[in-house]
């Protein structure tokens, strides 16, 4: 199937046999094929029955990033809003009232951002460098709607549902693990524990 679309000009990102047509039978019936959606040609080609569909994954360009403070990592991010739809922020430092410096930075962006401070500064005068931080960022054009699911208490963890213009709906979660140690901390049972108790 890849190399027949492939001979036709269509270029196909993957290719997965989903069924094949009779057990005694070696040639298969039933794929699932992802095709870049800028190629608008692709259509013409499929057979009359073929059920066709816009993925999301195939269009979307996501990235993850560690600021290491809002002061520090401000223009890359914003280089990022430039090529990308869906930006996992890490690290930004940010106590609760200047989280409107991620929210504003793009106005072709909406933002979901948490503090990792607002315990300690509620204590009093922060004594420590700044630290942790959490956002989301969605490109509007991506979405028509954007719900806020919750916060891991600890601000490690923070996720959002999006719903899509195909009325797709995506879990994003947006995870930090530094791993600056090793330990039962990182184990794959605390990272699922993580995530379970955003949801």
């Amino acid at each position: 199937m890849m190399a027949l679309m492939e001979d036709q000009g269509i270029k196909v990102i993957s290719c997965e046999l989903l069924s094949k047509r009779a057990e005694w039978q070696k040639k298969y019936a039933a794929f699932h094929v992802v095709v870049d959606l800028r190629d608008k040609d692709y259509e013409a080609h499929w057979p009359a029955s073929a059920d066709v569909r816009d993925w999301w994954f195939t269009t979307t360009r996501t990235s993850s990033y560690n600021l290491h403070g809002f002061q520090q990592g401000q223009q890359q991010l914003l280089e990022l809003c430039n090529n990308h739809d869906v930006i996992a922020v890490q690290e930004h430092w940010l106590a609760y009232c200047d989280l409107n410096k991620i929210v504003n930075l793009n106005t072709h962006f909406s933002v979901i951002a948490r503090s990792a401070m607002t315990d300690k500064l509620q204590q009093g005068l922060l004594r420590c460098r700044p630290f942790g931080g959490l956002a989301l960022m969605f490109r509007r054009s991506l979405c028509t709607d954007i719900k806020y699911i919750g916060v891991e208490p600890s601000c490690r963890g923070l996720a959002a549902v999006i719903t899509l213009h195909n009325n797709i709906k995506l879990l994003i979660i947006n995870m930090y693990v530094p791993c600056f140690v090793a330990g039962s901390e990182y184990e794959s049972t605390v990272l699922l524990f993580l995530i379970v108790s955003l949801l």
